[in-house]
């Protein structure tokens, strides 16, 4: 029997996938929650590293830019990896045991050199997840149900990431560092025995994971070359508005931080909140980290629902979500008030979870039938990563040359770039609309264009005209 004959049935004459079974759905549901609790030790590397451990600033450093790029670099060949492997449930497992075994190294190693190689180690191995879990994700669900699962993970990781900023804050300063790397190694653990237990390998259809057409016979279909993949017209504008939108957004929350110091070492302002005291940087970026992961969750779960709905689209809802960064940047410049810097944790929840949740559908859609649907996830996560990094270096130069607020405003332009490119991009699902703005059906224009090239966009120009 194969994967047609498990995954799907007949209903009014019509072949429809299986709804996916509750163990699975809790599996792929436990696995976002715990890979964005444990995945890498991310801010934290800084304290532990420097307040801890005694390394100069500048080693911290060296271990900070490692960290990030082994990440970004690491995420689209995890991606390669998934699309030409079947087998994802063990390198899902293998993936979480060695996150497991950096932690545990972490609560022995003290050297400089050991530390390093860890780090270096556990961010490396982090760029899988993603891919992993997407991969998974299409594999049970396929094309039509995608859009719903995707949500969910998205939903479970915010959950996940909140686990990520209250257990060091709780744990650490307790207990201490060993104790912290001893949950942290648990929970590892724990997710690598749910994948063993709670995922079927024989009802992940391996095409539909790589944006293939369900598989029929044991094999995997030639998949599109990657330079097809990555000149696509869509494929470049998304990764290029990814890019753009992480650069104006990702250094935003540390200069809130920097900004309430500032304030407070004036004393043109003060303000307290209970069990907490006096805001300063450091609890106002935790408290802006908690409130923005907190409210993310309803906004994945709408976000998600708007863009698989008819008449809706991913673009639409992108356009709404990428709007929200540069009049986040523009009210940032212009207030000088602890509570009103905190209260823009707001635009922050709508603005990345928005990106998160549609980057991801894009990308999905941008992969049908290319049998490259992780490398491109893998894509989209460096872009991420790539963006971030970019957006620190130019936050802290500007900062330093200028102040907050032309920071704020600057970022906030980076952003606007992001939202032009969005403007300018196509629907990449056009099955949800019936018509684009000149009033012309979509369908068929927007397929080819979801799959042409730059010499494919020239060529039927030249032949229009």
């Amino acid at each position: 029997m194969g994967i047609l004959d498990e995954q799907f049935r007949l209903v009014d004459g019509k072949t429809v996938r299986k709804p996916l079974g509750l163990r699975t759905q809790l599996s792929l549901d436990a696995m976002s929650l715990t890979f964005a609790d444990v995945q890498w030790m991310g801010p934290l590397t800084a304290i532990y590293c420097h307040h801890d451990l005694g390394f100069s600033l500048s080693e911290t450093g060296i271990i900070m830019g490692a960290q990030y790029a082994a990440a970004v670099v690491m995420n689209p060949l995890s991606g390669i990896i998934m699309d030409n492997s079947k087998a994802k449930k063990f390198l899902m497992a293998l993936a979480f045991c060695l996150t497991a075994l950096t932690y545990l190294l972490l609560s022995t190693v003290k050297s400089y050199a050991g530390v390093f190689s860890i780090i270096l180690v556990q961010s490396a191995i982090s760029g899988m997840y993603i891919p992993g879990i997407n991969s998974l994700s299409l594999g049970f669900v396929g094309l039509d149900g995608f859009a719903k699962r995707c949500t969910r993970n998205e939903i479970f990781r915010h959950v996940g990431v909140m686990i990520a900023g209250i257990t060091p804050a709780l744990v650490v300063p307790v207990h201490g560092w060993w104790i912290f790397f001893m949950v942290q190694t648990s929970v590892a653990v724990f997710a690598a025995l749910v994948v063993l237990m709670g995922v079927d390998s024989s009802k992940i259809d391996h095409e539909a994971a790589r944006g293939q057409e369900p598989a029929v016979k044991d094999g995997l279909k030639a998949a599109m070359s990657y330079r097809d993949v990555f000149t696509k017209l869509g494929v470049m504008m998304l990764l290029a508005a990814v890019i753009s939108f992480h650069t104006g957004n990702a250094a935003m929350l540390p200069m809130i931080g920097d900004k309430i110091d500032e304030l407070v070492e004036s004393n043109s302002t003060e303000f307290g909140l209970p069990y907490l005291g006096e805001v300063d940087g450091t609890v106002g970026v935790g408290v802006l980290e908690a409130v923005t992961e907190a409210l993310s969750i309803p906004v994945a779960l709408l976000v998600g629902t708007f863009a698989d709905r008819p008449g809706w689209g991913r673009r639409r809802v992108a356009i709404i979500g990428f709007t929200i960064l540069p009049i986040r940047g523009v009210i940032l410049a212009s207030i000088e008030s602890v509570p009103a810097l905190l209260a823009t944790s707001v635009l922050d929840a709508i603005g990345a979870a928005t990106c998160g949740v549609v980057a991801i559908l894009m990308a999905q859609d941008l992969s049908v039938d290319t049998g490259r649907f992780s490398t491109l996830q893998g894509a989209v996560g460096a872009s991420i990563g790539l963006g971030s990094a970019l957006s620190q270096v130019i936050a802290g130069f500007i900062a330093d040359a200028a102040g907050f607020s032309t920071t704020f405003l600057a970022l906030g332009g980076i952003a606007l770039v992001a939202l032009l490119i969005m403007i300018l991009m196509k629907e990449t699902k056009p099955e949800l609309l019936s018509r684009d703005r000149l009033g012309t059906p979509m369908t068929e224009s927007l397929l080819v264009y979801k799959n042409e090239s730059f010499d494919d966009y020239d060529a039927r120009n030249e032949s229009s005209t």
